[in-house]
This record gives structure tokens, sequence and C-alpha cells, in this order.
């Protein structure tokens, strides 16, 4: 049988309920993008990958690595030309050999090695991929 004798443990239990929700609804508002980060062609939100399972959208001038827009990776080489050079990744991808797959603003495709501090991309404002728009 249902008990009032003591209201504040409800008031107590509806309190922590409005707390717990407010804290999902407001996960990911910062991501960064260890994976994967690739700009969306057309609708001003970038892809990135935290984790395998953590996948975010978010507005792209909410996305940069020291104030740009790109991620900056040496020892790259061109899938079609010899010789190594340094790239501005505006998109990577991690790759099953440990390196990345680079695309800089001319779209021009690298494999770079994985900088021991790797220049993670991080996001603001980020939506999980489940919440889209």
């Amino acid at each position: 049988m249902l008990s009032f004798q003591s209201p504040h443990k409800f008031i107590v239990m509806f309190i922590s309920i409005c707390i717990i929700q407010s804290f999902t609804f407001t996960e990911a508002l910062k991501a960064t993008c260890t994976l994967m980060y690739a700009p969306v062609a057309g609708n001003g939100d970038a892809v990135c990958h935290e984790t395998i399972d953590r996948i975010w959208f978010c507005p792209i001038k909410q996305c940069s690595k020291d104030y740009r827009q790109y991620a900056a990776m040496s020892g790259c080489i061109h899938v079609s030309f010899p010789g190594a050079s340094n790239q501005q990744c505006t998109g990577y991808r991690n790759r099953a050999d440990g390196k990345y797959d680079c695309w800089n603003n001319g779209n021009q495709q690298y494999a770079c090695p994985k900088p021991s501090d790797m220049p993670f991309i991080t996001c603001s404002q980020c939506r999980s991929a489940n919440q889209r728009k």
C-alpha cells in the first residue's frame, strides 16, 4: 500500500530523476575526434568519431585544433606520388595499420604515420549520431 507519510521522499526522488535526465540530454557537448573527422558536404556539419561507438555530428565552425580547422600531420605519403610531406588534414581517419588517411583542403589523399602527440580536432555543440537534426 502506498504511504503518503513522507512526501519528502517523493520530492527527493523526483528531483533526482530530473537531474539525471538533464545530464543525459547534455551528454556530449564537446567531442575529441580520435578515430575520424570529416566535414559533411553541404550541411555545415562534420562527423566526429570519438570511439567506434561514440559518433557525433558537430557544426564545422565549432571544430578545430589550436584554433585551426585542420590537423597538422607530417611524414605523409600521397596515394599516387612518392615523397613525404607535411599536410594540413581537413579530414582524417584511423587505419587498421595504425596510420591515418588524411585529406587536405584540395581533397588530395595521403597516408600519414600517427604522431606521438596526435593533433586531434575537437568539436563543441555536438549531438549524438542517434539525435540527428
